[in-house]
């Protein structure tokens, strides 16, 4: 059984570099196509145990599409992810309005702590008297 060659299966190589590009960058770019070409040169050596020549052209060809049409949606996605030094104080705008809704119990109550909770805490911080015990000078 063997899988007849079709250079329309190659155009698959070109969906993978997109998709690392929209979503984290330039170098995943890179790495998914030195990936992609290994990986399909050695399934390609391990499927026909040698690659012609209309092959290599079709394999280099799409490669090279991907990492065309990545390279300019890398430079489409760039002005996207320009960071937005307020967007903190407007989530936070939006999280008090969303918890001052009329009939929605605020959430910004402090939580009550148990007694073994607090007695933890006692413990953890420093007397803010001293004892007299402590007071004794040193012999």
């Amino acid at each position: 059984m063997s899988m007849p060659y079709g250079p329309s299966i190659l155009a698959a190589l070109v969906v993978p570099p997109l998709y690392a590009t929209a979503t984290a960058g330039i170098r995943t770019m890179l790495r998914t196509v030195f990936v992609e070409v290994i990986a399909v040169v050695a399934l390609a050596l391990m499927w026909w145990e040698r690659i012609t020549n209309d092959q290599a052209v079709g394999i280099f060809t799409w490669v090279m599409t991907g990492l065309g049409l990545s390279l300019i949606a890398s430079v489409t996605f760039s002005g996207d992810r320009r960071p937005d030094p307020l967007a903190p104080y407007r989530d936070a705008q939006e999280h008090l309005k969303q918890s001052a809704r009329p009939g929605r119990e605020p959430e910004l109550r402090p939580r009550r702590r148990g007694p073994r909770r607090r007695d933890a805490e006692r413990r953890q911080r420093p007397d803010p008297q001293p004892r007299l015990g402590a007071l004794r000078p040193a012999r």
